[in-house]
C-alpha cells in the first residue's frame, strides 16, 4: 500500500514539474496576438489584452471646414469653428437623411453641376481632403453599398422641387449626382433661418468666381463656384507650446491607456534627446520632446476595432478608431486642436490602409504636412502605428491674410482650384496663410496647396 501511495505522488509530482514548466515558458515568451496561448500568458503576466474594441461612431469622423449657402437673398459663407460647427449641427439631418436615401451616383455634365452648385437653394460642403462617400454614408447610418466608393473634396446639396439632390466632383474629375428620397422642405426651412436670425454670417459682397458668365481673368483658376469675398480676411496668430504632460517626470497614465497599454506594467527609458519611451510587450509609446507622439505595435498585435461586416464597415471602424485614439490624446494634453479625416488609401481585402486626418485650430486646418497631419497605419485590420504633433496654442496678434484677387492670380493655369486659409507651424507659432487646393488635392510650396 505505501509503495502505492510512493508511486501515485511520484507520478503527481512529475506531472506538476511539466506543467510548471509549459507555464514558465508561457509566461516569458512573448506570444502574438495571434498564438492561442497568448491570452493565457497575458493573464498569467497581470496584463489587459492590448487591444481597444470600439462601435462605429455615431458621431462622424470628418467635418467641413467650410459651408457656403445659397439663398435667394445672396451668399453666405462659414469657415471658422463658431460659425461651422453650429450650422452643420443643424445642416446635419437634412444632410444625413439625404445621404442615407441617396441613389448610387450617376454621371453628370460639368456645366450642369456648375449650374446645380449656384443656383440654389442649397449648401455646399467644402472638406479638408478626400472623403470616401461609402464612409459619410455610413455615418449617416445607412448600410454600406458598392455603389458609393467614389471620393470628393466637397458635396453640394441642393433642393430641387420636393426632392433634395447630391452631387460632387470624384477624385477621377467626373462629375456626380445621386438622387434622394429626402424632402427639400427641411433644407429650405433652413436657409430661411439664414441672417440675420440664422447661425451663419452673410458674405456682404462676395460672388461666385462663374456668377453672370465667364470668370474674370485673374479668376481663371478657380473653379466656377468657389467664393470670392471683397478685400481681404484677418485672422489670428497662435504662440505654441509643448503640453507639460509629454516633459513632466511622471509616468503620463491617460496617453498609455488612450493606446491601449497597461501603465502599471510598462517599462520606459528616456533617449539621448529626453524623449521617453514606455514599452509593454509588443506595444511602443514614443513621446518626443518636441510634442511628437509616435506609437507602434509588432507581432500582430495593434489596436483592434469591432470589424462589423463588409469592407466598408470595416474600414469605417478603422477610421473611429484612430480618431478616437488621436482626441483621447488632445484631451489629455489639454489641447484645443480638433482633428478630421483628410483621407483613406482605397479598400483591400487584407485590411492594410493609411488613414490620415488633418488637424485644425478654430476649425482652420493646417498645413497638410507636418504637425498639421496625424498618420495611423492599419494592418491585418488594426491599427498598427500613429504619428501625430501634440500642440497648445495661446492666440497673440490678428493677421491680415493675400487678398483673394492677388491669391488667385498666383494660380493662373491652375483647374478648378478653390481658395482656402490655412496655419502653418514657424518658428513656434501657428501663422495664417492663404492656401489652394484642387480636387485631386497634393502638396507644394509657396502659395501652398492642401
Amino acid at each position: 500500500m505505501k509503495e502505492l501511495f510512493k508511486n501515485i505522488a511520484l507520478g503527481a509530482n512529475a506531472v506538476l514539474l511539466v506543467v510548471l514548466f509549459w507555464l514558465s515558458v508561457s509566461v516569458n515568451v512573448d506570444l502574438g496576438s495571434k498564438d492561442p496561448l497568448a491570452p493565457v500568458s497575458r493573464w498569467l503576466r497581470g496584463e489587459a489584452a492590448p487591444t481597444q474594441t470600439v462601435e462605429t461612431s455615431v458621431t462622424p469622423a470628418a467635418y467641413p471646414v467650410r459651408i457656403v449657402a445659397v439663398q435667394q437673398e445672396g451668399i453666405a459663407v462659414a469657415f471658422q469653428q463658431e460659425e461651422v460647427e453650429p450650422l452643420f449641427q443643424e445642416l446635419m439631418p437634412v444632410f444625413y437623411e439625404a445621404l442615407g436615401a441617396a441613389q448610387p451616383p450617376e454621371a453628370m455634365e460639368e456645366q450642369a453641376y456648375w449650374e446645380l452648385s449656384m443656383a440654389g437653394p442649397g449648401f455646399r460642403l467644402d472638406f479638408d481632403g478626400q472623403m470616401p462617400l461609402y464612409a459619410l454614408r455610413i455615418w449617416a447610418g445607412a448600410p454600406e453599398s458598392e455603389g458609393f466608393d467614389q471620393s470628393c473634396s466637397s458635396v453640394v446639396l441642393a433642393a430641387q422641387g420636393q426632392e433634395v439632390v447630391l452631387a460632387f466632383q470624384g477624385a477621377d474629375g467626373a462629375y456626380y449626382r445621386c438622387s434622394t428620397m429626402a424632402g427639400a422642405d427641411g433644407l429650405r426651412k433652413l436657409l430661411a433661418s439664414a441672417p440675420p436670425d440664422g447661425a451663419f454670417f452673410a458674405a456682404d459682397g462676395a460672388v461666385f468666381v462663374g456668377e453672370g458668365g465667364d470668370p474674370q481673368p485673374v479668376y481663371g483658376g478657380l473653379a466656377p463656384d468657389e467664393v470670392i469675398l471683397p478685400g481681404s480676411i484677418s485672422l489670428p496668430s497662435f504662440e505654441v507650446t509643448v503640453p507639460s504632460l509629454l516633459t513632466g517626470q511622471e509616468t503620463p497614465r491617460g496617453l498609455l491607456e488612450a493606446f491601449s497599454m497597461n501603465p502599471y506594467m510598462e517599462n520606459h527609458y528616456a533617449e539621448s534627446d529626453g524623449s521617453m519611451v514606455y514599452v509593454q510587450g509588443n506595444f511602443v509609446l514614443r513621446l518626443g520632446t518636441d510634442g511628437r507622439i509616435q506609437f507602434s505595435a509588432t507581432g500582430g498585435e495593434g489596436l483592434a476595432a469591432d470589424p462589423g461586416e463588409g469592407l466598408r464597415t470595416q474600414a469605417v471602424a478603422l477610421i473611429d478608431l484612430a480618431r478616437n485614439a488621436a482626441e483621447d490624446v488632445l484631451a489629455q494634453c489639454d489641447s484645443s486642436m480638433t482633428v478630421s479625416l483628410r483621407s483613406i488609401t482605397p479598400l483591400n481585402e487584407e485590411g492594410d490602409y493609411t488613414i490620415v486626418f488633418g488637424c485644425q485650430v478654430q476649425g482652420v486646418p493646417l498645413s497638410a504636412s507636418g504637425a498639421g497631419s496625424i498618420v495611423a497605419q492599419a494592418e491585418d485590420g488594426v491599427i498598427v502605428s500613429l504619428e501625430m504633433q501634440v500642440m497648445n496654442v495661446s492666440q497673440g496678434e490678428e493677421m491680415e491674410l493675400l487678398p483673394y484677387e492677388q491669391a488667385a492670380a498666383a494660380l493662373m493655369g491652375r483647374e478648378n482650384a478653390r481658395l482656402l486659409p490655412r496655419y502653418r507651424l514657424q518658428e513656434g507659432r501657428l501663422i495664417p496663410y492663404m492656401s489652394y487646393s484642387t480636387p485631386e488635392g497634393a502638396g507644394a510650396d509657396g502659395l501652398e496647396k492642401g
